[in-house]
C-alpha cells in the first residue's frame, strides 16, 4: 500500500461516503452511533492486545468521524486546528496517568 497523506485518505473517506449517499446530515444519528460502536471495539483491541485489529479499529474510529464531520459541514482540519488551539499552549499535570488541565487542578483545590 502506498503511503497516502491524511489529506488524500481524508478526501477518499468523503468520496466513499458520498458513492455510498452517507453524507446527507439527516443520518447524522445513525452515523454517530456507528462511531460508537466502532470506538467500543478499539476498546476490546486495546484491552485484548490485539495490535493488528487495533490498527484497523482506530481507521473505522477515523472513518466514521470524518463522515460525521462531512455530514455537518466540518472539515477534519477545521476540528483539528481548532482542537490544537485549545490544547497548544495548556499546562498541567499527569495523575495516574491522565493529563489533567491546570484549570481543572484548580477546581479541585477549591
Amino acid at each position: 500500500m502506498s503511503k497516502e497523506s491524511l489529506d488524500e485518505l481524508n478526501q477518499k473517506i468523503i468520496a466513499w461516503g458520498a458513492e455510498r449517499k452517507l453524507l446527507n446530515k439527516e443520518l447524522s444519528n445513525r452515523q454517530l452511533i456507528k462511531f460508537f460502536e466502532e470506538a467500543g471495539e478499539l476498546a476490546q483491541d486495546f484491552s485484548k492486545g490485539n495490535r493488528a485489529h487495533l490498527i484497523d479499529s482506530i481507521g473505522d474510529v477515523f472513518v466514521t468521524l470524518t463522515i460525521f464531520a462531512e455530514q455537518q459541514g466540518i472539515t477534519m482540519n477545521q476540528a483539528l486546528e481548532k482542537a490544537y488551539s485549545h490544547i497548544k499552549d495548556r499546562k498541567g499535570k499527569l495523575v495516574n496517568g491522565t493529563f489533567i488541565k491546570n484549570a481543572d487542578l484548580n477546581k479541585k483545590e477549591e
